[in-house]
């Protein structure tokens, strides 16, 4: 049937797809009627209907009816799919400790393979390669232990597995009629006939535009409203499985048996459900013309003329439809298995759980609806109730010519909004060892529970609002809300939101977190086990010097542990040995509750909050500061604190690090590494100065540093691999020896690492420069560049940007190989500045060079993604924001006390173009979302005293902003010293404006 990790399984495997697709294309059988050059009339005694159909005219065109529908066609689709698997057979494999471990070691390895997310892939590399570290010390374990089950074994075991999925999709998307004048459009519906819609106009979902005019007249109502486009989505999985065996193990002592035997299962269902709207538009060259006998509704509707003039007999009603959209999904799996040794008589078992859940709501406005007026303004008269939820009548004409005359005026704004929540939990118990196959469980017994998530928040209001004009209430007893609380701005009315949940995302994060976790418990195995290997060590080499107390304090606990016994001699010398292990293995803190298993711990936790991000870049640019803000649980024990930093930072220097400047200290990872746990464990000390065991911690924690910077910052296998597989090897062979070298110099690595950076320069002025022209030269800049990254994990702040025209083709080609292979190191930025650089490509392959120049200077400006506390102008801010980095753009001082500031000294209103170059230019701050709500000026507390208060004096309301936004970015843990430097850029820049003095 196959094979899996080292191994072969006979057997039979079955499956079964089904898929059911149904569904209507209306949009494709589109009816059109028109003529291009003259009128098109369309007239009936009863109801006139026009559904999903075209109708041009390259003059006039009218229509008329008792009534008149204008709706739009409709594309329904339905899909059923299901898939069935279910195999069993007898597998053949490596056992044992050491086996099981190779076992899970290729399986690792042949999903990295398989996994076509790159972050995913990398993290499966790891775990693999993580394996291997485990099997080596697996062997080692068992040398030193002689247990013969802990060594290289054969199994033979009978297993079955079954899954099935179904899904189910339902969609429906309008496609609208259209209607086309040249001229003039008029829809009359008469309410002469005696039907219950007689008099009415109704259109939904479809666009209506005249070169002049355009005029609806109906008797009775008119509605003009969106259609919705719906989407329907669910499904359900599940699967369980298992297997019992047996296995044969060979070891320096002899050779053992065990049975074994496991089991899994795993449920999940999800549930979708969204729809957005295709909002009625009217657009005319010149006046648009409402009338209706009774009422007029814009539910999802927009209407745009150089002059609008409507008369309603009885209401107006305007409202904004929003886009919603929600989702949910659940996950459950479950795993146990024990195994038997005989002759040891011993027994071992694990058990896993794991729940992962997603949850997301969103709605929003998206296309107001309105009445948008041109220089001809809007004359408007309602015979009763004018009412605006979430609308507005615009207009650009000056303030004489917008007239609102009705009974009553209502108002309301629209609420937007958006959450999403995800979880993920999950413990795994092991009593250590093999269970068959791959399930191999660590050469120690462990646990490892893990909690982690993501959630977002997004909201706007959508405003209604009327033009500055006159409104003129005739029913003043029955009006309830006072008009001077309407907004008059309609230009900034809709403040709307963008979705911030991204279901594939999240999935792949939760699927970080879990493997981080799964790494995190191999990064806490290898600790262990070293832990044992040392206490072995040190245990075996004490027993050659008993000492007579160590012998009498052996003796009476011995005897204490059996009442009523004599000891013979080998009792008293085991004893011995448990008290010298147990005293060795306490002291190298490796063990379960010790803390370095607690460090490992907090430094996995931290790693599981960046999950999903760019990691590698929230780390790599991560100060002191910042990890003490990740690691904050651990500040009540020292000794945790500091292992969870070291490990931490021993991440960030392999990230940093491994890069063209990297050549100084060996060029990897691990190397970079282990200088880090140096300076954080054993502070001031030389390499000579270091203890047999204090070189195996720094190994140890080396390799788990590594190994997690290859993992979360790797977008390839190679790079994990290389990272995770250089660690132990590594740091005993070359990085203490490099470390030793830059110390015995007087220098720091980083020092090595500049020397090397600038000698790289100058050998390109020398050897490359002389004589060349800049193309060439910038070429073979490029070419090196790129060399340079290879097998690095992150560009870090080493990037160079490209700036400037390129000057010829083969420049070109070089400057788009070395900003993809940035890219490809750099998780999230191939959606991005990936696209420029294909662009890029296909320009080049056109032999267009003045835009692939351009598209390459825009992907390098996109890599340069913005960070906390960037100080700049609102629309560079924005130029350079990254969605989803939890970071928002902090206005300081206010806008909204800027803008009262400069209307007070022009003594006017802004205009619309004036408003939005002072908002898009006005100094602005990158700061973390929590950073923004606490501030002074977010939301509701900017409150009309304080604008105008800020208004009258923007020094003070700078002095007060900064001085909020130091004491919220002090306590998040930044530094002091970026966080004053910014202030200062944030003073200058005003300062520069004219804003202050």
């Amino acid at each position: 049937m196959g094979t899996g990790g080292i191994g072969i399984t006979v057997g039979s495997a079955k499956s079964r797809h089904e898929m059911n697709e149904d569904g209507t294309t209306q949009s494709q059988s589109a009816s059109t009627v028109g003529s291009t050059g003259s009128n098109v009339s369309i007239s009936a005694g009863g109801q006139t209907h026009i559904g999903g159909s075209d109708l041009i005219a390259g003059k006039d065109l009218s229509i008329t009816g008792d009534s008149v529908v204008i709706d739009p066609g409709h594309d329904r689709r339905t899909r059923d799919e299901s898939f069935e698997q279910k195999s069993s057979g007898l597998t053949l494999a490596l056992s044992g400790v050491v086996g099981s471990a190779i076992n899970s070691a290729v399986t690792a390895a042949q999903s990295s393979k398989e996994e076509s997310d790159g972050r995913l892939a990398a993290l499966q590399a790891t775990k693999a390669v993580l394996s291997g570290v485990q099997a080596a010390q697996g062997a080692e374990l068992a040398q030193a232990g002689g247990d013969p089950n802990n060594g290289m074994g054969v199994s033979l075991s009978l297993t079955t597995q079954k899954s099935k999925s179904e899904q189910h999709q339902q969609s429906d998307t309008v496609s609208g009629s259209t209607l086309n004048a040249g001229n003039n459009l008029a829809i009359t519906a008469t309410g002469k006939g005696k039907s219950e819609h007689s008099g009415d106009i109704a259109i939904g979902g479809s666009q209506l535009r005249a070169g002049g005019d355009t005029t609806l007249d109906a008797a009775n109502d008119i509605l003009l409203s969106g259609a919705a486009n719906t989407q329907q989505t669910s499904g359900k999985n599940s699967s369980s499985g298992g297997g019992v065996g047996i296995s044969i193990g060979g070891g320096s002592n002899g050779a053992g048996i065990s049975i074994f035997a496991n089991v899994n299962a795993a449920k999940g269902k999800d549930k979708g459900n969204g729809t957005d709207w295709t909002e009625t538009t009217i657009d005319s060259g010149k006046t648009v013309t409402i009338k209706s006998g009774n009422d007029t509704v814009l539910n999802g509707a927009q209407v745009n003329g150089n002059k609008i003039v409507a008369d309603v007999g009885h209401d107006l009603l305007m409202r904004s439809q929003q886009d919603t959209n929600k989702y949910d999904s659940k996950q459950t799996s479950v795993a146990a298995g024990g195994s038997f040794t005989f002759g040891s008589m011993t027994g071992s078992g694990y058990i896993s759980a794991s729940q992962d859940k997603m949850k997301s709501r969103f709605d929003s406005v998206a296309e107001q609806t309105g009445m948008f007026a041109g220089d001809g303004g809007f004359d408007i008269t309602v015979g009763n109730h004018t009412q605006l939820d979430g609308a507005v009548i615009a207009s650009t004409a000056t303030a004489d010519k917008n007239h609102l005359d009705t009974g009553t005026l209502g108002f309301t704004d629209i609420h937007n909004e958006a959450d999403f929540k995800t979880e993920h939990s999950g413990v795994s118990l092991s009593g250590g060892g093999s269970f068959g196959g791959d399930q191999f469980k660590g050469n120690m017994p462990g646990g490892v529970v893990s909690m982690a998530g993501n959630s977002g928040h997004a909201e706007g209001t959508t405003q209604s609002a009327v033009a500055d004009g006159s409104i003129t209430i005739r029913d003043k007893d029955n009006q309830k809300q006072d008009v001077a609380n309407l907004s008059r701005d309609t230009e900034y009315a809709n403040d709307s939101i963008s979705p911030i949940f991204d279901k594939e995302k999240e999935q792949k994060r939760l699927k970080e977190i879990g493997m981080i976790s799964d790494i995190g418990g191999q990064a806490a195995d290898i600790a262990r086990t070293q832990g044992e290997l040392s206490a072995i060590k040190t245990a075996k080499e004490r027993m050659n010097s008993v000492t007579p107390e160590d012998r009498d304090a052996a003796k009476t606990q011995w005897e204490k542990a059996n009442p009523g016994k004599t000891p013979k001699p080998e009792d008293i010398s085991n004893q011995i040995y448990q008290n010298y292990y147990n005293e060795a293995f306490n002291a190298t803190g490796m063990g379960t509750g010790g803390a370095v298993q607690r460090g490992i711990q907090a430094a996995t936790a931290a790693l599981q909050g960046l999950a999903g991000g760019n990691i590698a870049g929230a780390l790599a640019g991560a100060s002191a500061p910042e990890l003490a803000h990740l690691l904050k649980s651990t500040e009540g024990d020292p000794a945790v604190n500091a292992i969870a930093h070291a490990i931490l930072g021993g991440a960030v220097a392999a990230i940093q690090g491994n890069s063209a400047a990297a050549g100084a200290a060996g060029g990897a990872s691990a190397e970079l590494a282990a200088s880090a746990i140096m300076a954080v464990m054993y502070p001031g000390k030389a390499v000579s100065q270091l203890s047999e065991d204090e070189k195996q911690t720094v190994s140890s924690l080396a390799t788990i540093s590594a190994g997690m910077a290859g993992g979360i910052a790797g977008n390839s296998t190679s790079g994990a691999a290389t990272a995770a597989g250089a660690g132990k090897n590594a740091v005993e062979n070359n990085a203490l020896g490099d470390i030793a070298q830059a110390q015995s110099e007087g220098k720091t690595l980083e020092q090595k690492a500049a020397e090397y950076v600038e000698a790289e320069n100058e050998r390109y002025k020398k050897e490359n420069c002389g004589g060349l022209s800049a193309e060439t030269c910038s070429a073979k800049m490029y070419d090196e560049r790129r060399e340079a990254l290879k097998g690095t994990t992150s560009f870090g702040a080493d990037f160079v940007p490209v700036v400037g025209d390129i000057k010829g083709f083969a420049e070109a080609d070089s400057a788009i190989g070395y900003l993809a292979a940035v890219i490809g190191l750099v998780p999230g930025l191939g959606d991005v500045a990936g696209k420029s650089l294909k662009a890029a490509e296909k320009a080049l392959a056109k032999g267009d060079l003045e835009s692939a120049s351009k598209l390459i200077n825009q992907a390098s400006n996109e890599i340069q993604s913005v960070k906390a506390l960037d100080v700049g102008s609102y629309k560079d801010l924005k130029a350079r924001e990254v969605v989803g980095d939890g970071l928002e753009h902090d206005h300081i001082p206010s806008f909204a006390a800027l803008r009262k500031a400069k209307e007070t000294e022009l003594g006017r209103k802004l205009s619309p173009a004036e408003e939005k170059a002072l908002y898009q230019n006005a100094t602005a701050v990158e700061v973390p979302k929590d950073v923004h709500t606490a501030g002074p000026t977010y939301g509701g507390k900017n409150n009309a005293t304080q604008v105008q208060n800020d208004a009258m004096d923007l020094c003070g309301a700078v002095c007060r902003d900064t001085d909020s936004l130091r004491k919220n970015m002090l306590e998040r843990g930044y530094d002091p010293k970026l966080v004053d430097d910014a202030i200062k850029q944030i003073q200058d820049r005003n300062q520069q404006m004219g804003v202050i003095k």
